[in-house]
């Protein structure tokens, strides 16, 4: 099952802002700067539910936990507010992003180059620091779902093959709701 691989990614964060990078000069590549949270995810039930299936259950650390139901998903926050989208109100979208890993880098983690500490627009090392270290870059699978029912949560895992995997498994199932 495309969820069990995903679950078996080393690491799995739950992306909880996204902000332009304020350490940036003329000389340097300005990106975004994540910040993202380790989680969990695992098969279980809402703690106030019980039911004859077992959901998907995706931690979330700046809102509602997700609960991936057979027909719908349910969306519940540390208050228990109580949120339920139908699979056909939902899009997922699969995100590769490559980014310099300045902790550990996970075994399943797909290494794309090499950057610098302190690197010119350009991405080769900026010559004015003796001492400027390659870090790896790593390129991490993402995937946002997103909803015109106020769901917008981003998850980032670092195997990319077995975040893709389940991003197609996703669509896939949700095609089966769809009406057109």
């Amino acid at each position: 099952m495309a969820f069990d691989e995903l679950c078996s990614s080393h690491f799995i964060w739950d992306i909880t802002t996204f902000t332009d990078n304020e350490n940036q000069n003329a000389n340097s590549r300005g990106n975004k700067k994540v910040e993202r949270k380790p989680i969990t995810l695992d098969q279980k039930e809402p703690p106030f539910l019980t039911s004859n299936h077992t959901c998907l259950h995706f931690q979330n650390i700046n809102g509602g936990h997700l609960y991936f139901y057979p027909h719908f998903l349910l969306i519940i926050d540390d208050i228990y507010e109580v949120k339920l989208l139908q699979y056909q109100d939902i899009q997922a979208q699969f995100l590769e992003a490559t980014a310099r890993e300045m902790e550990v880098v996970a075994p399943d983690a797909k290494i794309s180059g090499v950057g610098y500490l302190y690197e010119r627009k350009n991405g080769q090392p900026d010559l004015r620091y003796k001492h400027n270290q390659e870090i790896p870059k790593i390129t991490y699978g993402m995937i946002k779902f997103s909803s015109s029912k106020g769901l917008d949560e981003t998850y980032k895992f670092s195997a990319l093959d077995k975040a893709r995997s389940f991003h197609q498994a996703f669509q896939d199932y949700c095609s089966l709701f769809s009406t057109t």
